[in-house]
């Protein structure tokens, strides 16, 4: 986003797969030995035709002139590298129309008699399938009636034309080019649940996992444990910025955002260096509001300029703060919690208690209240209307409402100890107070 709000929208999404059949790697590979066995060679041979296609791009424009750009490198866990690139074309080299795009893409299986080589590289690596119905338990099978969240298979195109949605529909003649699809099997962990097919995407796991390739991107022999430690004792790009803004009273001028287009990283040192005449551009890490501080502080950064500790950040109008969000408050970066108390005085008009208990769990995820116990406090009357009048105990009303509240917010994946709210009694059942709506959630 960064990139399209200096240099336009994106005009190339380019993927570079490693391939383990690269002759390059065949070619070193001994007697019996895969792929698989030689992660240097994979990593080692990947990094020097990516090297290379960076070449191809950037200095020989073999598909023209590009402007501005960004890539990933990313490595699958069963070992093989890929880089995800995003271009932005100069103004002359921007595709604009079918013409322009029928240059630079092609959708169609290449002739095996006038381009065999292409040929056998689409057919082994460039084909989807078998789904639909030759094979409705397919991974990329949903939905009811089920069908192919790829969109498989596509409707013949005589030319390439414009979407709806401002993508391209591209030319795919029917020339009556046949191939046979990649032979696949579905392997099932569990021998009682065969008609169960695993979604890898499905059951992701938070978690951090280094293949070999990518271990072997380090140097040559570094221990994990080392680097872990290594990089504990070095300052962040972040702390390093507090230290650059304290011997540098020119850098105190930008925000943490702008520091990249004025100073480079230095990875070896871990500090900031004043950069040489060159384009470059920053961006800070997206952050939800949901996340709480992690959010305020990157607010924070967006608006200040030459911070040198955490102490100038939490600070606002002269005083120090102890949270981020309350800095950005008396800042004037957020709002208070007025409209959304007005939002609830309101809906309390015309709105049963049940609704109102909902309106207010919706507010405690999407809204950020500021003071969750303030505003639980200015309404509690409303949200507890009708338990107040059923049942003498304020304790029992109480837990009814925060039961109510609580079971909204698991329903949107929350739970009330991720609030400041008061404690609910574990003694009093959900099920005992026969409220029919609770219970159906």
């Amino acid at each position: 986003m960064t990139l399209v709000q200096d240099d336009g929208r994106l005009d190339i999404f380019l993927t570079m797969t490693c391939n383990p059949k690269w002759k390059e790697i065949d070619d070193e590979l001994l007697l019996g030995q895969s792929a698989q066995d030689r992660p240097d060679l994979v990593a080692r041979v990947f990094h020097a035709k990516l090297e290379d296609l960076k070449v191809q791009l950037f200095q020989r424009h073999i598909i023209g002139v590009v402007g501005s750009y960004v890539y990933v490198i990313e490595f699958q866990k069963h070992g093989l590298p890929h880089a995800h690139f995003l271009l932005i074309m100069t103004p002359g080299y921007k595709m604009n129309n079918p013409d322009d795009y029928d240059k630079l893409v092609c959708a169609e299986i290449p002739n095996p008699i006038r381009f065999p080589e292409m040929h056998d590289l689409v057919k082994s690596h460039m084909m989807h399938g078998p789904c639909g119905s030759l094979r409705e338990k397919s991974p990329c099978m949903q939905g009811v009636p089920k069908i192919c969240r790829f969109r498989y298979p596509r409707q013949f195109n005589e030319k390439t034309s414009q979407g709806e949605d401002s993508y391209p529909l591209y030319r795919r003649r029917n020339n009556g080019i046949e191939v046979t699809g990649h032979d696949k099997q579905v392997i099932h962990i569990d021998k009682d649940q065969e008609n169960i097919v695993i979604n890898e995407i499905q059951k992701f796991q938070d978690a951090r996992y280094v293949s070999l390739p990518e271990a072997l991107w380090f140097k040559d022999g570094d221990r994990m444990e080392d680097i872990v430690d290594r990089e504990k004792e070095k300052n962040s790009m972040f702390t390093a910025f507090f230290d650059k803004n304290k011997e540098d009273s020119n850098a105190r001028k930008y925000l943490y955002k702008n520091f990249p287009k004025r100073f480079t990283w230095n990875q070896s040192n871990h500090c900031w260096r004043t950069r040489k005449p060159k384009s470059m551009i920053g961006r800070l890490v997206y952050a939800n509001p949901t996340e709480g501080e992690r959010y305020y502080l990157r607010l924070l950064l967006c608006h200040t300029t030459g911070p040198t500790c955490f102490e100038d950040i939490y600070t606002a109008n002269g005083v120090l703060h102890l949270t981020f969000r309350k800095a950005a408050l008396e800042r004037g970066l957020i709002e208070n919690d007025d409209n959304l108390s007005q939002c609830l005085v309101e809906a309390s008009l015309f709105q049963f208690p049940s609704t109102l208990r909902r309106l207010f769990a919706t507010m405690l995820i999407f809204c950020d209240p500021g003071n969750v116990r303030k505003l639980w406090a200015d309404h509690y009357d409303s949200l507890s209307e009708e338990y107040r009048k059923q049942y003498g105990c304020p304790e029992r009303v109480q837990n009814m409402v925060h039961i109510d509240i609580g079971v909204f917010l698991e329903s949107m994946g929350k739970k009330l100890s991720d609030y400041d709210l008061p404690n609910v009694n574990a003694h009093i059942e959900l099920q005992s107070r026969g409220y029919c709506e609770v219970q159906e959630e």
